[in-house]
């Protein structure tokens, strides 16, 4: 796994609005890991109608469910991989999303996942004829 020094956004400035850094801070007693936002991109913030920068993943979360945030994390962060993840869902203010993420992890250490790096992209759906 690379680290996050071998990384930097800047480097993508038309993709900043869509990225999500993430903090693996910790696992909890049943080994399921424990996430902040680091860096949340001005896209992402807008979706969320909030700025989580700082604040846990549980608290923050934009998706279907806490559920499946969280359950995506894991998967990177248990697996020590990247996961592609399209999904579809409704927003909690109606909005019809269709949504396409890719999940990458970082590794201070070259075993263990410390941050995941978030690239989404999301419209409406199709019928919506709008794009974000």
């Amino acid at each position: 796994m690379p680290s996050r020094r071998d990384f930097d956004p800047v480097d993508l400035p038309k993709l900043l609005p869509g990225i999500l850094l993430i903090d693996v801070v910790g696992v909890d007693e049943a080994d399921v890991g424990q996430y902040r936002y680091r860096v949340v991109g001005t896209a992402e913030v807008a979706n969320r109608g909030h700025d989580p920068t700082g604040r846990p993943v549980v608290e923050g979360f934009f998706g279907p469910s806490r559920t499946e945030a969280l359950r995506s994390y894991e998967a990177v962060r248990r697996g020590r991989t990247f996961l592609y993840e399209p999904l579809e869902f409704t927003t909690g203010d109606h909005r019809q999303i269709d949504e396409y993420s890719i999940l990458l992890p970082f590794s201070e250490d070259g075993r263990n996942v410390s941050q995941i790096l978030v690239f989404s992209e999301r419209r409406l759906r199709k019928d919506k004829g709008w794009r974000a």
